[in-house]
C-alpha cells in the first residue's frame, strides 16, 4: 500500500558497498524542512545533488544508493530501506560531461559548429568544405604553395589573398580582389 500523498523528509547516501554502514558513505544528502520531497501515489522524483553537490564523487566505480524516509513533520527516521540500489551505467555520463580530454586531446582544442569559434593554427580539410546555405568568408588568405589550392568548378586557385570571398546560392564573389587561376 502506498504512503499518503505529501512532502516527506528523506536522506540519501552513495556507498561503495551494499553492506557498509551509512557513516562510511562517500556522499550524503538530507532533504528536510523546506527541501522535503513531494510523494504522490507512493512515487517521488528528485535530482540528487540539488542541495549537496556531487562534485568530487568518483563515478568510475560501483556505487550503491541508500534511502531513508523521515516522516512528514520533524524528521523521525525509520531506518534505511533495503536492499540498496546499485547505480547503473548512467552516472558515467556525469564523467563524460566533465571530461577534459576526448581521445587524449584536450576538449578546448576542438572547433565548435554551434558557436563562433577561432582556430589559431593550420587547418587541413581533406574532404573539402561544403556550405548548404549562403555564407561569407572574410579575410581568407592562403600562401602560394602546391598544397594550398581552392578548386572552383574544376579550376584551381592558389593565391587567394584579399578579403570578401562570398558564396551566395552557389555564386562565388570577391569584393576586394580577384584570385588568379593556377598556371
Amino acid at each position: 500500500m502506498a504512503v499518503a500523498d505529501g512532502t516527506y523528509n528523506m536522506r540519501f547516501w552513495l556507498l561503495t558497498s551494499p553492506s557498509i554502514a551509512t557513516t562510511s558513505a562517500i556522499w550524503t544528502e538530507s532533504l528536510t524542512s523546506t527541501n522535503k520531497v513531494q510523494v504522490t501515489n507512493g512515487l517521488f522524483s528528485i535530482m540528487l545533488g540539488s542541495t549537496t553537490p556531487l562534485t568530487g564523487i568518483d563515478f568510475n566505480q560501483t556505487l550503491y544508493l541508500g534511502v531513508e524516509i523521515g516522516g512528514t513533520s520533524t524528521p523521525t527516521w525509520d531506518g534505511e530501506m533495503s536492499p540498496r540500489k546499485i547505480l547503473g551505467a548512467v552516472p558515467a555520463a556525469f564523467e563524460a560531461k566533465n571530461a577534459e580530454t576526448f581521445g587524449g586531446i584536450a576538449t578546448t582544442s576542438f572547433l565548435r559548429s554551434d558557436q563562433v569559434d577561432t582556430a589559431s593554427s593550420l587547418l587541413t580539410f581533406t574532404g573539402g568544405i561544403i556550405s548548404n546555405a549562403s555564407s561569407t568568408i572574410t579575410d581568407l588568405t592562403t600562401l602560394i604553395a602546391t598544397t594550398t589550392t581552392l578548386v572552383i568548378n574544376g579550376e584551381s586557385f592558389t593565391d587567394l589573398t584579399g578579403s570578401g570571398l562570398t558564396n551566395s546560392t552557389n555564386i562565388l564573389t570577391l569584393t576586394d580582389s580577384v584570385p588568379a587561376p593556377a598556371s
